[in-house]
């Protein structure tokens, strides 16, 4: 059996879908310390004037575990899910993965940065790579 260790991104790169990929158990490692400026909340899209960062405001205290970070109630949804849309509406096959943006920026009920991290990789692996490892996670 085996197993990859992670700790959540916001949207990861393709080569972390690439270690699920040889993994039969995927294991988020998420009660270990925070740290700002991170993958954990922000990742760079391409725009028209190249890369930008979207962010997802959680502040800056790393006094706090990855679990325990605790997402916004602001508009940082709509803004990232507009940014998505408007930078990669034309980019071929872009249509399919419309439903799940609405899903994960318009619908999800998420409360943290982890649980909202977690639901991205999930949904990414299993309904567009068809990547069915066992997913867990470091707490319970």
């Amino acid at each position: 059996m085996r197993t990859v260790v992670l700790q959540s991104n916001y949207i990861p790169w393709r080569g972390y879908f690439q270690l699920i990929a040889r993994a039969d158990t995927c294991f988020f490692y998420d009660d270990v310390q925070y740290t700002k400026n991170d993958w954990r909340n922000r990742n760079r899209i391409l725009g028209p004037l190249g890369s930008e960062w979207i962010t997802i405001p959680v502040g800056a205290n790393i006094n706090r575990k990855i679990e325990e970070v605790l997402l916004p109630n602001n508009d940082w949804r709509e803004k990232h899910h507009k940014r998505i849309l408007a930078n990669y509406k034309k980019a071929k096959g872009f249509e399919s993965l419309i439903a799940l943006l609405d899903k994960l920026y318009l619908t999800d009920q998420s409360e943290t940065l982890s649980e909202y991290n977690q639901k991205i990789i999930k949904e990414i692996s299993r309904n567009y790579l068809n990547l069915n490892p066992k997913f867990s996670k470091s707490t319970m």
